[in-house]
């Protein structure tokens, strides 16, 4: 699925709220694209969900233009739903003008075969657990991995609950079996406090083997209240 152009939801600044290859805390430019193949339970943008709404963007530059902080995050909805022409043509003209760049995807989408993708772009991908309704979108954990081989990635889970959390050992017991080097994020859906402890502690009791690859990560940005 694609659109016709870039359709962009929202252009603004911020800080980075969680865990990525851009730091925790470090201010940021997002570009926050409209539309999403997905419909996960807990989602907190859906207004950027709909097909329907955005501006479109058949031309990058005046994205580019807009951005005045060396760090961007591109967000959505879902990038790779954008027309993947003119959404490799944006991430060239930001690495030629010389920002760092990282792209949340949902776990659901191969990611563009671009060469230098895989050196200047880091990908924090998601792997999509039971409590969001969206599981059955996620691939099995060999085809997963083969996906992300050879890019810049992080893989993040959105736990918020038990059934969650089996899933994530699971799939992060896998993927380390295959070979993935990268680090996985755990987050706790709603920025929990108390689910956060909970993860942490059964982590370090059950596969402590995994602790020096993870990333404990809250959502920053909603205990500031900021978006």
């Amino acid at each position: 699925m694609t659109t016709a152009a870039l359709n962009v939801h929202s252009i603004f600044e911020s800080i980075s709220g969680e865990a990525g290859f851009i730091p925790q805390g470090a201010w940021t430019t997002f570009i926050r694209f409209q539309g999403c193949n997905l419909r996960c339970s807990w989602c907190d943008t859906i207004i950027t969900q709909s097909m329907e709404g955005g501006t479109p963007y058949i031309n990058p530059i005046p994205i580019v233009q807009a951005i005045k902080t060396k760090n961007v995050l591109i967000t959505g909805g879902e990038p790779l739903i954008q027309d993947q022409e003119t959404f490799l043509t944006l991430l060239e003209l930001l690495y030629i003008n010389g920002h760092v760049i990282q792209i949340e995807t949902n776990g659901s989408l191969p990611l563009p075969e671009k060469y230098w993708l895989s050196k200047y772009v880091g990908w924090v991908v998601d792997y999509k657990c039971p409590s969001s309704g969206m599981t059955h979108h996620m691939t099995d954990p060999e085809t997963f991995y083969h996906r992300l081989k050879g890019y810049r990635t992080m893989l993040k889970f959105v736990i918020a609950d038990d059934a969650d959390f089996i899933e994530t050992k699971k799939i992060m017991r896998s993927l380390r079996t295959l070979g993935y080097p990268g680090k996985f994020i755990l987050s706790p859906a709603d920025a929990s406090i108390e689910l956060m402890g909970t993860i942490v502690q059964s982590i370090r009791e059950s596969i402590p083997e995994v602790l020096d690859n993870i990333i404990f990560s809250l959502q920053l940005h909603k205990f500031l209240d900021l978006p």
